[in-house]
């Protein structure tokens, strides 16, 4: 004969359904963090190492290591002037180590960004 559950047995079947639902969620938000910080290793646009990629690749070195850091100034008026398109470009050439040139500016259309090939 099978006895009728009683309000311990309820109790402990919540708290189980409960546990079991935190686990879950813990495996999914664990799942979002390895994507989140697997998106965060590489700059989108310049596919470099992030800030934060860089900090946890100097921490993890066992052999010294050389950094080299580069910064651009004026791409703000680049952006400006020729527009995010021709900015993007220039960033990109500058990333991949290409000789960049916007050439000559004329008063009709702005020029587009290119690279030297290598």
């Amino acid at each position: 004969m099978i006895e009728r559950a009683g309000d311990d047995d309820l109790d402990v079947v919540r708290s189980l359904a409960t546990q079991a639902a935190l686990v879950l969620e813990a495996r999914r938000l664990g799942t979002m963090w390895d994507g989140l910080r697997s998106r965060s290793a590489e700059d989108p646009l310049l596919g470099l190492p992030t800030e934060v990629a860089l900090d946890e690749r100097i921490h993890a070195a066992t052999e010294p290591l050389a950094l080299v850091y580069v910064s651009l100034s004026g791409t703000e008026t680049i952006n400006d002037l020729y527009g995010f398109s021709v900015g993007d470009r220039l960033l990109r050439a500058a990333a991949a180590g290409s000789p960049i040139s916007l050439g000559p500016r004329t008063s009709s259309h702005a020029p587009e960004a290119t690279s030297s090939p290598s």
